[in-house]
C-alpha cells in the first residue's frame, strides 16, 4: 500500500468595509481545464510540503500577488481565520484561510483574467457575503461561518 501524501492549501480572505459598513471580499471565478466548471474561490493555492507557518505565509503572499495583483505590506501578519483537514483515499489536505485587510495591501487588482497552470482565472472581484454564499467552491465553504461572525 503506497504511503499517503499530505498537502497544504492556503487562501486569503481579503476584506474591506464599504462606506455603509458592509464587508466585502475579493473572490476569483476560475475554470479548471480538468472539468471546465466555473467556480468561485478565494485567492490561494497548494503547497506540497511546509517547514513551518512561515512557509505557509510566504506561499500566501505569493498567491495573492499572482492571482490578485496585490502585495501584503511587509510588516503585516495575516490573521489565521480558519483551518481544517480533508482526507480522501490518496491524500490528506490541510486547508488554511487567512484574513487580510485591504488596507494592509498595496498594488492594483488585475484588470484582466489570466492563466495559472491548468486553470483560467477571471479578474478579481469584490463581493459581499450574500453574493458569495451560494456560489463558493465547496472546499472554501467551511470558512463562511467565521466570516458571518465578523460581518
Amino acid at each position: 500500500m503506497p504511503a499517503r501524501s499530505k498537502k497544504y492549501f492556503v487562501a486569503a480572505i481579503i476584506a474591506r468595509r464599504r462606506s455603509d459598513g458592509t464587508l466585502e471580499f475579493i473572490i476569483i471565478r476560475s475554470i479548471w481545464d480538468g472539468d471546465g466548471k466555473l467556480r468561485m474561490k478565494f485567492p490561494g493555492g497548494m503547497l506540497e510540503a511546509i517547514d513551518d507557518e512561515n512557509s505557509i505565509l510566504i506561499a500566501l503572499r505569493r498567491e495573492i500577488r499572482a492571482e490578485v495583483g496585490l502585495y501584503i505590506k511587509p510588516r503585516v501578519r495575516p490573521y489565521l481565520l480558519h483551518s481544517y483537514e480533508t482526507k480522501n483515499e490518496e491524500e490528506d489536505i490541510v486547508r488554511t484561510f487567512y484574513l487580510v485587510w485591504a488596507g494592509d495591501c498595496e498594488g492594483v487588482l488585475h484588470k484582466r483574467g489570466h492563466r495559472d497552470g491548468d486553470t483560467w482565472m477571471k479578474r478579481p472581484e469584490w463581493k459581499i457575503l450574500e453574493e458569495i454564499d451560494t456560489e463558493l467552491h465547496t472546499t472554501h465553504r467551511p470558512v463562511l461561518q467565521k466570516l458571518r461572525r465578523i460581518t
